[in-house]
């Protein structure tokens, strides 16, 4: 199953069927997706640890239910790149070597889980990005961010894909009689043009539009925050103005309350639009290219499969993001990883305790057998186990002892 990661024999070109496949060029793809596994893997182990993270703070379970989100369905592109680079170098290389093209249907495309996973992957991250930046826009606006809100987008979210990976899957399964495709399965193969093009745009305006929202989030809770440190300086002098302590002290302290509430969410949304300006530079611009492509002219392998890279990981880095940027998500790490040291040392502190309380009561026994030999054989002695009230008697060296039970 392996086999495809060591380099094959070599060949010129070879015909089969209606294809022309030309062997010199399957062997630079083979290069390609073998780049592709080791990402998806790397990049699909950082969202899995990013998920793992977000779901173990109890801050991120009740105010973050669209970044959980996001870190599954980037767990779910980079699986989806690293079983599709394991199907290509398969098949590449069993073509290699056999010199056999299989038949395929975009029915029969559409079957490899690979394919389903790839679709899946491709779909829910635009659309959670999306909401996102829709997410901070009306926390901005409101000044509460809504619980109930939050499910219902992530709900929203799910059923889009649903709905949209249903509708190709549909189209596939249709065109089944339409003759055969290449025998790679490729998304157009596979979904025709129409869905193709839609997957394109789809990622182009979801990624974009997060930008777009995040910005004006932004900039509002900018203005916000403003206007709330005037009005605090304001409230200031006035209550120094007519001595009004008990009042000042209360209003002070609602101002450092609803401070440190802007200032955790104002970090929520820089890190939103950074994670979303990142998306768009790596995945929206490269599928902008897919999409001419699709339309216009064909793009050439050295420019459209490095895309998939930069797809791979605009997924795995948003971690990195928000290590940087979010500073309870960054101290809930910190908290996480210090508490696991720190159970490991007691634990290794209480071995070492109790391989010193052993020490001593050897010792102790020993300089008991040199003080008080009588002492140190009766404390040696197995014990006998006798029934309650019950006793015997043991002579020793011409002594008679009585062991009461």
């Amino acid at each position: 199953m392996l086999n495809f990661l060591f380099s094959p024999n070599s060949s010129e070109v070879m015909g089969s069927g209606s294809e022309v496949v030309d062997l010199d060029s399957l062997q630079q793809l083979i290069g390609y997706h073998r780049i592709n596994i080791f990402l998806g893997a790397i990049c699909a182990s950082l969202s899995l640890i990013l998920a793992f993270f977000l779901l173990t703070s109890r801050h991120f379970r009740k105010n973050s239910q669209l970044i959980i989100t996001l870190a599954f369905a980037d767990l779910l592109n980079c699986l989806g790149i690293f079983l599709m680079g394991i199907d290509r170098c398969s098949l590449y290389s069993e073509v290699i070597v056999t010199g056999d093209v299989d038949d395929e249907t975009s029915w029969t495309c559409a079957s490899q889980i690979w394919l389903l996973v790839r679709t899946l992957g491709d779909l829910w991250p635009p659309m959670t990005q999306l909401l996102m930046g829709l997410e901070q826009l009306l926390c901005v606006q409101t000044g509460v961010r809504s619980k109930r809100r939050s499910h219902c987008f992530v709900i929203n979210s799910v059923l889009f894909v649903v709905i949209s990976t249903t509708i190709g899957y549909a189209i596939a399964f249709e065109r089944r009689f339409d003759g055969l495709v290449m025998f790679y399965c490729g998304r157009k193969a596979t979904f025709g043009k129409v869905f193709s093009g839609f997957v394109y745009a789809h990622n182009v305006i979801g990624y974009v539009s997060g930008v777009v929202l995040n910005s004006i989030a932004a900039w509002l809770m900018m203005r916000k925050m403003k206007e709330a440190t005037k009005s605090r300086q304001n409230s200031t002098i006035e209550g120094r103005s007519t001595d009004l302590e008990p009042d000042m002290a209360r209003s002070s302290l609602q101002a450092v309350t609803n401070k440190r509430k802007h200032v955790a969410l104002m970090q929520q949304i820089r890190s939103c639009l950074i994670v979303s300006s990142i998306s768009t530079l790596l995945v929206s611009l490269p599928n902008c290219l897919s999409l001419c492509s699709l339309l216009i002219v064909s793009v050439k392998d050295s420019i459209s499969k490095p895309a998939v890279y930069a797809t791979c990981i605009n997924s795995g880095i948003n971690i990195f993001v928000y290590l940087l940027q979010n500073d309870q998500f960054r101290r809930h790490v910190i908290k996480f990883v210090t508490r696991e040291e720190k159970e490991k040392r007691s634990s290794s502190m209480e071995d070492d305790t109790e391989n010193d309380t052993i020490t001593q009561a050897k010792l102790l026994n020993k300089y008991k057998a040199i003080d008080h030999p009588s002492e140190s054989l009766y404390l040696n002695r197995p014990m006998i186990e006798v029934s309650h009230y019950t006793s015997s008697i043991i002579k020793e060296n011409g002594d008679t002892a009585l062991l009461q039970a």
